[in-house]
C-alpha cells in the first residue's frame, strides 16, 4: 500500500512508501480539502495569476508542494 503525502498542482509529489504499477487499484481514503482539486490549483498557478486572496487560501494547504507554494509566495 502506498499513502501520497503531498501533491502538487500537477501530480502526487511524494509516496511515503511502497510503489504502484499498471492495474493496482487506487482509492481515495482522505480528502481533507475536497474544495481544492488539482485542476482548480492547476487555474490559479497558470491562469489566474493575480488573486491574491486565493493565493494566501493556498498557502495554508499543508500537503501543497513547497515548489508550488514558493510560487504563490513569490507573487504576493
Amino acid at each position: 500500500m502506498c499513502r501520497i503525502t503531498a501533491w502538487s498542482a500537477g501530480s502526487i509529489v511524494y509516496w511515503s512508501r511502497g510503489g504502484i504499477a499498471a492495474g493496482d487499484t487506487i482509492a481515495v481514503i482522505e480528502r481533507p480539502y475536497p474544495q481544492w482539486t488539482l485542476d482548480r490549483v492547476q487555474y490559479y498557478l497558470n491562469i489566474e495569476l493575480e488573486n491574491r486572496k486565493i493565493m494566501a487560501q493556498l498557502l495554508q494547504l499543508e500537503p501543497l508542494a513547497e515548489a508550488i507554494k514558493k510560487v504563490f509566495r513569490r507573487r504576493l
